[in-house]
């Protein structure tokens, strides 16, 4: 938790970060996993790295690349302390996945369907190719609720292709091997200016924050008058029948909580 907390306050401090002393005890390794290297998301990691804030708070910091997907199984098998694939993780979550987001970096998903020139709506592109990425990451979560809120189906009506990062789709769909592909910046940009056509932008369909911090949640700390009074797993402390106990009856509801009687 520790190490949770001093990650998490550095990078919302980071453009403000002072001056502390040196540290003497050695440093907390911390694996930090992103999908891709997105404008809104690695260079605030790398200018964290550079720029030796996280050595000012004594933390180790390794970025990892991981498709999405891999990159929420490596946090759930303890491979990565953090992640950066916030929609991902949601689905995840949904699903039972210990997950928490304990920090958004934007406040909308910054990814667009782009087409050829030939092409002017989502209708034309119909048993065409369109670049995605790997099946059930950030990318394909969101190209999949784009074609589902205008009435198509993404197995029937579009052929999706798994094309890698952003670099590669870009490539394609710039060599005319791709009928559409999804894109983030900077490539959306150059793909504006190069004369392709915006389809769909995926902050018009899904209302979540782009890239945030997620990380496992198989602990739970309870602080009471400054000082740490529980900890555990959540079905641990249920069990315990302690403060968290009733804050969590609190919240969800004695009527959730109480066996229906006969």
């Amino acid at each position: 938790m520790l190490k949770l907390s001093f990650f998490c306050l550095l990078l919302s401090t980071l453009l403000l970060a002072n001056e502390v002393p040196a540290q003497t005890s050695a440093p907390d390794k911390v694996v930090v996993s992103y999908p891709s290297k997105s404008i809104t998301n690695f260079p605030i990691l790398e200018t964290a790295q550079r720029r030796g804030f996280f050595q000012k708070e004594n933390l180790s910091v390794s970025m990892v690349y991981m498709r999405g997907g891999i990159d929420i199984k490596a946090i759930l098998t303890g491979d990565a302390d953090f992640g950066t694939g916030s929609t991902t993780a949601v689905t995840a979550f949904v699903a039972g996945a210990p997950l928490r987001v304990v920090m958004s970096l934007n406040a909308f998903v910054d990814q667009a369907l782009y087409a050829q020139p030939k092409f002017r709506n989502l209708a034309q592109l119909k048993g065409q190719s369109i670049g995605s990425l790997n099946p059930g990451g950030l990318v394909d979560t969101l190209l999949r609720r784009i074609i589902v809120k205008e009435g198509f189906s993404p197995e029937r009506d579009f052929i999706l292709l798994n094309m890698g990062g952003t670099p590669e789709r870009y490539a394609a769909l710039k060599s005319g091997s791709l009928a559409a592909s999804m894109l983030s910046a900077p490539h959306s940009l150059r793909a504006e200016k190069d004369g392709f056509v915006k389809i769909a932008a995926t902050r018009d369909y899904v209302d979540v924050p782009g890239t945030a911090f997620v990380t496992h949640a198989d602990k739970i700390v309870v602080i009471a008058k400054g000082r740490i009074v529980e900890q555990g797993r959540h079905d641990e402390l249920l069990d315990a029948k302690g403060l968290y106990f009733a804050m969590w009856r609190q919240q969800v509801g004695e009527r959730r909580l109480e066996p229906a009687h006969a």
